[in-house]
C-alpha cells in the first residue's frame, strides 16, 4: 500500500504502517480497471473466547475489524475497493466473502 498522507483521519485501529500490505490485490474484480484489495482473516469459532457468541456475530466482528484496519486507506489513498475475506478454520465463509470465493475469481487471479 502507498504511505498514508498527512491530514487524513483514520480509525485508531487502522493499519497506517508504511509496510502494510494486502493479502490479495486484483484488477477489475468489481469494476473495470479498479483495484480490488482483499485481506484474509481466519478465526477459530470454537475457541473458548467465542463459545457464547453466535457465528454470524463472529463473522460480523471480524469483518468490521478488517474494514476498520484497511477500508478507508484503500478507498482514499489507493482509490480502490476493499473486501475482507473472513472465514473460520473449518473453511466456512461469511456472506460478504462468499461472492468472491464462489465465483472462483481468486483462483483465476492466481493464474
Amino acid at each position: 500500500l502507498q504511505p498514508c498522507p498527512d491530514g487524513i483521519q483514520f480509525h485508531p485501529s487502522a493499519n497506517t504502517a508504511h509496510d502494510a500490505r494486502m493479502d490479495v490485490v486484483a484488477v477489475g474484480l468489481w469494476r473495470n480497471m479498479q483495484l480490488a484489495h482483499m485481506d484474509v482473516r481466519v478465526f477459530h469459532a470454537n475457541a473458548p473466547s467465542h463459545l457464547n457468541t453466535p457465528l454470524d456475530q463472529l463473522y460480523r466482528r471480524n469483518e468490521c475489524s478488517k474494514k476498520q484496519s484497511y477500508g478507508k486507506r484503500v478507498r482514499e489513498v489507493e482509490g480502490g475497493a476493499f473486501s475482507p475475506l473472513v472465514m473460520n478454520c473449518r473453511a466456512l465463509q461469511d456472506p460478504v466473502s462468499s461472492p468472491v470465493l464462489k465465483e472462483g475469481d481468486l483462483q483465476r487471479m492466481a493464474r
